[in-house]
């Protein structure tokens, strides 16, 4: 690998060089000029160098002009290889009568041996962000006791030399079975670069060895080819970031030691790949892929402080640029001004923090918006390096689409930024409010009456050391909350999905897109100050209490039935709810984690229609009469029935229920679903789904909305839940068994088997003499066969279809007896 890499360094000096002649550019130049982006191959001879449209090849006579004023060869003569030490002179291996592969190349005044330089300079028109290098070497190490390891350093401008990734071969791995020439190949990337306009690279392959390192070293470069990538343009406008504390050069057990602290007050990633940071003194360039996050903090230093507490990203330079008195820091990418700060050093060792990030929210901090640290940190440091200290943050959200929104706000309204006439609030009753008066972490709606980008830029109102979890209720009188944040101590940003994974097991997140709540795994939840999330208030009440927090229970056993319209939407999800198995946190254990079924009352004003049919739960063990979500004890031994309910928007049509058994429920359970409303029950192991027919009879039909204006309220239904969800162990349906012996009504038994191939048996029992029909029915309601028309006996009776005539599908057995009507689904499958 090693040695690919040093024949890597070699080739891309040739390249580089034989640019330059290519560009037609002169010798005193003394570096290599990369007038594109595209893949060049190079070769060695010892004649001229020839430029072709996809390849260069170099002469060996080239190789001074092809590095920087900087360096220079050691030797410049040249002479084939022959295996004895011969001071003085650079040597090649003849391949054949046109190409050579070129050994060791020393640089003077250098403090490691050198095999391979070369410099080039980026006047490409682009930025370059990442180069990739294939290299074909050759090497005979037959009978060689040298031990010697090659690795591939790099440098841009006049910057420290440093270590490519991965950039190591070991001669030991090359050892020759015999005396003759072999051949390798190596790709390498290099990924932490970014070269501006006019910028240079340096590569370098050095020798480090525990022996004397011969003359001659029998290793050497055939051909290479280079592939420089342009650097992705990502904009960044002036506030995108913030320059939010300054530690001016201050001295440190006898060392420099400076940072900056940047800040993103917006909610995307943001990549500082790129950015230039520049004072009176210098500037440094951001190589690598360094991120900030929303509402996080990235510290930039001229040392590594990863593994200060508090500092979860940093990214380090080399030598000093922020004087130890006073000055500006500025950051530029593509020659854009994103961020300033003026400073003024009080003493050393203490930075100076932002006392308001509003204060800077174009980017610009001016002097008398600092303040020197109260905290420490290191030593005698004073400074809050990668978390807010006494700063203040500030929290912005773009919004783009028109439409209604749901946000807490995570902190206070910064009124002089907020004056945004596209945007209307209302509290969850409905009712209009000031965008101003809005308490933190308080639900509103936002009704966005236009396409134009704005922003809402909200003020943090808690201190550093605060632990609470702020939580409010999301309609006023009800029994349910919104829990939008947790504030977690040191000034970390918020992290739902670490802080909040185990409160409870699923929440309610606001969708926009469909205007309705959404079910979710809390775990899931992406990191977000603005959305809130929906708790059951017990819950909710605990949290508010610091030193009450429960851990609440994982959710290994769960249900989720969806229900999709075949009116106009067909295929598609209208909604979703979920039964859940779980128990009960060891802190308290009646605790209950249901969420309530909540709906959009939309404004009559609004043209469009958020209205869409709804799924919900009712349980007897639930304090919400209409759940989202409800759950049972982990380990039931005993029957239990939770209603299951369709709120439809037309009058009339069907639908379809489908449902999910996660894997973990176990085999034995009995789960049944009974439609109250046809007598069909229906295996829940047998079936994914079940298509029902609705009438305004039967179902909560549309209203009419009168509302003035949008709010959201908790689902009321009308009747009871037209579906019924049995959960019965093994024990409990060998208890039915018995009964079923001896009942007193009339009972359809299932069919036995199911689903059939030709035949089934269909038994069902009457307790008492009786006029009885049995009849089979297709899916559209037309009789296919009578199976019975008679007065029978009472008792147990069975009869057989033979369906040897009708195709595959799903077809219903109907049984009248007087008034009452039974029906079952029965499967042929052919």
């Amino acid at each position: 690998m090693g040695q690919k890499l040093q024949g890597s360094f070699f080739t891309l000096f040739l390249l580089v060089s034989i640019l330059l002649i290519w560009d037609g550019r002169t010798a005193a130049e003394a570096q290599i000029s990369l007038e594109s982006a595209l893949p060049l191959e190079i070769q060695f001879s010892q004649g001229e160098t020839i430029v072709e449209q996809s390849s260069i090849t170099v002469g060996l006579s080239d190789f001074q002009s092809i590095l920087s004023d900087d360096l220079s060869l050691l030797h410049d003569q040249w002479q084939p290889y022959d295996g004895d030490q011969n001071p003085g002179i650079n040597y090649f291996v003849s391949e054949n009568s046109a190409f050579v592969a070129p050994g060791k190349v020393q640089i003077k005044d250098f403090p490691y041996q050198t095999f391979f330089v070369s410099s080039f300079q980026n006047n490409s028109g682009n930025s370059i962000g990442h180069l990739m290098l294939a290299y074909d070497f050759i090497y005979n190490f037959f009978e060689r006791s040298e031990n010697n390891d090659f690795e591939l350093m790099y440098r841009i401008n006049d910057g420290e030399w440093s270590s490519v990734q991965s950039g190591k071969i070991e001669s030991f791995s090359l050892r020759s079975d015999e005396d003759s020439w072999r051949s390798f190949s190596i790709n390498l990337n290099i990924d932490d670069i970014f070269l501006r306009q006019s910028d240079v690279i340096h590569l370098m392959w050095v020798i480090d060895g525990t022996e004397t390192i011969s003359n001659e070293i029998p290793m050497a470069l055939q051909r290479m080819e280079i592939f420089p990538e342009v650097g992705e343009q990502l904009s960044l406008n002036r506030g995108d970031v913030i320059i939010t504390e300054i530690l001016p050069k201050s001295d440190v057990n006898g060392s420099d030691f400076e940072y900056i602290e940047i800040y993103n007050p917006a909610e995307q990633r943001l990549s500082l790949k790129g950015v230039e940071i520049f004072t009176s003194l210098g500037v440094k360039v951001i190589q690598q892929d360094i991120y900030v996050e929303p509402y996080g903090f990235t510290v930039i230093s001229n040392a590594d402080i990863s593994s200060l507490e508090g500092v979860n990203n940093s990214y380090f330079y080399s030598g000093s640029i922020i004087s130890e008195s006073r000055g500006r820091v500025g950051l530029e990418r593509n020659g854009q001004l994103i961020a300033s700060a003026t400073y003024e050093a009080t003493e050393p060792g203490v930075a100076l923090e932002l006392n308001r990030v509003s204060r800077a929210y174009d980017g610009y901090s001016s002097l008398q918006d600092f303040a020197p640290s109260q905290s420490t940190y290191y030593q005698d440091l004073y400074g809050s390096p990668g978390s807010r200290g006494n700063t203040v943050p500030m929290y912005s959200k773009g919004l783009s689409d028109s439409g209604l929104y749901l946000f807490t706000l995570p902190g206070r309204s910064i009124q002089r930024l907020n004056r945004n006439s596209a945007l209307e609030f209302y509290d969850l009753a409905g009712e209009p409010i000031n965008m101003d008066t809005v308490e933190p972490y308080q639900p509103v709606l936002v009704q966005k009456t236009d396409n134009s980008a704005v922003k809402i830029f909200t003020e943090s109102e808690y201190s550093s050391n605060s632990t609470a979890v702020p939580v409010s209720e999301l309609t006023s009188g009800s029994d349910f909350i919104a829990t939008p944040v947790y504030a977690e101590n040191s000034g970390q940003t918020m992290n739902k999905s670490t802080n909040l994974s185990r409160i409870a097991p699923v929440t309610q997140i606001w969708n926009r897109q469909k205007q309705k709540f959404d079910l979710q795994f809390l775990s899931q939840i992406e990191n977000d100050y603005w959305s809130p999330f929906v708790l059951n208030e017990s819950v909710a009440n605990l949290l508010g209490n610091s030193d009450n927090r429960i851990t609440g229970p994982s959710m290994e056993r769960f249900i989720e039935f969806s229900l999709l319209p075949e009116n106009g939407n067909e295929g598609l999800i209208a909604d979703a709810v979920m039964l859940g198995f779980l128990d009960s946190p060891a802190q308290n254990s009646q605790l209950r984690f249901d969420l309530p079924k909540l709906e959009l009352l939309p404004s009559a004003n609004n043209n469009t229609n958020f209205r869409s049919p709804l799924l919900y739960l009712s349980s007897t063990l639930s304090s919400e009469n209409y759940n989202s979500f409800t759950h049972l004890p982990f380990d039931i031994n005993q029957e239990y029935e939770i209603g299951l309910g369709a709120k439809m928007i037309d009058n009339a049509g069907s639908a379809t229920i489908k449902w999910n058994l996660n894997n973990e429920l176990p085999e034995e359970w009995i789960l049944t679903l009974e439609d109250t409303f046809n007598g069909t029950s229906v295996n829940l192991r047998e079936e994914n789904e079940y298509r029902f027919r609705y009438s305004s009879s039967v179902s909560a039909m549309n209203e009419n909305n009168q509302n003035e204006t949008p709010k959201i309220t908790a689902f009321t239904a009308q009747g009871r839940p037209r579906f019924v969800l049995k959960v019965q162990p093994y024990e409990s349906f060998s208890e039915n068994t018995e009964d079923v012996e001896t009942p007193d009504k009339i009972e359809l038994r299932p069919n036995y088997p199911n689903p059939f191939n030709p035949s089934t048996n269909i038994n069902f029992y009457i307790p008492e003499e009786r006029s009885v029909r049995v009849g089979i029915y297709n899916i559209v309601g037309q009789q296919v066969a009578l199976l019975l028309d008679d007065t029978i006996q009472a008792g147990e009776h069975s009869l057989v279809w033979d369906a040897s005539d009708k195709p595959s599908g799903i077809y219903i057995v109907q049984l009248e007896s007087g008034n009452r009507i039974f029906t079952r689904k029965i499967t042929l499958i052919k």
